[in-house]
């Protein structure tokens, strides 16, 4: 603090240039103050908002990668069991359609064989006369309903096949729609109800067994289906 009787206060205050203070500074060991050109600042400023900018992209890309990852583990799951509940649907809709066909099928085979037996029949019996026409005799086993018909559907036939002994027996225990032909080496049968329980059986059993093991006798079933074909044309009339 300045005393009473002097009359400056030049001891108070220093008026040295600035290069006077450096030096001091400098004299003293202190470090002197950075100083940066503005192309400098700006160089400096410009890298740090690129690193900055680099780090806030490569963390973000690690948000998104996490994120994703999340996502598709997330999707994966949903997939599993949306396949699952795919898988179900698609035999119980199996089942379902299996079953419906049975009952079908049940309803209308003895309407398909009231309605149509007796046409199916004839053409039957017009088959196995084109292959055997030159026996001496056929006999024809129907049941007593269509005994009168196929009698009547015979004769013109009879003239068509001269020398052929036809006789027409009605026979209770052929089954309506079927027929059993007879010659003398040899002989044919048409057996609907066997033909009838044979696809019942597999639509049973494709019910019993599962939808799955349905799919693969689907090459069973239609080798079994040929199969019933030519027996319906075996020659085998004991059956």
């Amino acid at each position: 603090m300045a005393r009473s009787d002097e009359k400056f206060l030049f001891n108070m205050h220093m008026f040295n240039s600035d290069e006077d203070a450096l030096d001091k500074q400098l004299a003293e060991g202190e470090e002197p103050p950075v100083i940066y050109e503005e192309a400098e600042y700006e160089a400096a400023k410009a890298a740090a908002f690129a690193e900055g900018r680099k780090q806030a992209e490569t963390e973000a890309a690690a948000s998104r990668a996490q994120h994703l990852t999340a996502l598709m583990d997330t999707v994966a799951k949903n997939i599993t069991a949306l396949f699952a509940q795919e898988y179900l649907r698609e035999k119980i809709y199996e089942r379902e359609a299996v079953d419906l066909t049975l009952k079908i099928f049940k309803k209308l085979f003895p309407a398909y064989t009231a309605a149509h037996g007796f046409e199916e029949l004839q053409g039957f019996i017009t088959g196995v006369l084109e292959k055997h026409s030159g026996q001496k005799k056929i006999s024809i086993f129907v049941e007593p309903d269509f005994a009168a018909g196929v009698e009547k559907f015979i004769t013109p036939l009879s003239a068509q096949h001269q020398g052929v002994n036809f006789a027409i027996t009605a026979d209770e225990s052929v089954k309506s729609g079927s027929c059993k032909i007879r010659w003398e080496d040899g002989g044919a049968v048409k057996n609907n109800e066997a033909i009838a329980e044979e696809i019942l059986g597999i639509l049973q059993d494709a019910l019993a067994a599962g939808s799955a093991k349905g799919h693969d006798k689907d090459n069973d079933d239609d080798a079994s289906v040929k199969g019933r074909e030519t027996q319906s044309g075996a020659e085998n009339p004991d059956e």
